[in-house]
């Protein structure tokens, strides 16, 4: 048993936002990624949270947010919209502007700040000292774990941009190993993971 893997004593797991650590940033925008079964929609809001109630009402298929891209300002959150629209305008979905075929922004869910910044200059903007960073809309993977990993373990995930249980996994199955995660973390890591799982499965079970 690896000694710094703990079960939190509250068994919390409240599904929480980072939306608020926006708002401590920033005031007045930012751009989303929404996921609705095979489509996903690019948007921007002043509330995600908001934005993503809305949009469930009426709609049959769970809501799930994907993605945010933090920039400096509401200008450069319109252009790049823009911009990404114009970019996946072949996958757009039929009746609906905002709306897209997943399958065909498949690099903007993998996209880091580099690569937007990339796909911005070539559909013929510069946004490389306006992006701030890009993230999963969840904290839900440092909530959940939170009972499994020291904290210093979940802020090496953070400044690794592992956000989301996609992105562990992804992480932990990639099979190297990251900025302040050595052996001993990653096997931590990996522990914690399968130990959280096994948890949820006899919850649900």
């Amino acid at each position: 048993m690896v000694s710094d893997i703990r079960k939190s004593s509250t068994g919390s797991t409240r599904t929480e936002t980072f939306i608020s650590d926006i708002k401590e940033e920033r005031r007045h925008t930012t751009v989303y990624v929404i996921e609705a079964g095979d489509f996903v929609k690019i948007g921007v809001a002043e509330n995600i949270n908001t934005r993503l109630k809305s949009l469930q009402v009426g709609n049959p298929l769970k809501l799930k947010p994907l993605r945010a891209i933090v920039t400096t300002s509401r200008l450069v959150d319109n252009d790049l919209e823009k911009v990404l629209h114009k970019r996946y305008q072949k996958a757009k979905a039929p009746a609906d502007n905002e709306w897209f075929y997943k399958e065909g922004v498949g690099e903007l869910l993998l996209a880091d700040k580099a690569d937007i910044c990339w796909i911005a200059k070539a559909e013929g903007i510069d946004v490389f000292n306006s992006v701030i960073r890009i993230d999963g809309f969840t904290r839900e993977l440092f909530v959940e774990l939170r009972g499994y990993l020291d904290s210093k373990t979940l802020i090496a995930l953070k400044q690794n941009s592992i956000f989301s249980f996609d992105d562990l996994e992804r992480f932990l199955n990639s099979g190297f190993l990251a900025h302040g995660i050595g052996e001993i973390r990653y096997r931590n890591i990996h522990e914690a993971y399968q130990m959280y799982k096994k948890d949820k499965e006899e919850e649900a079970s």
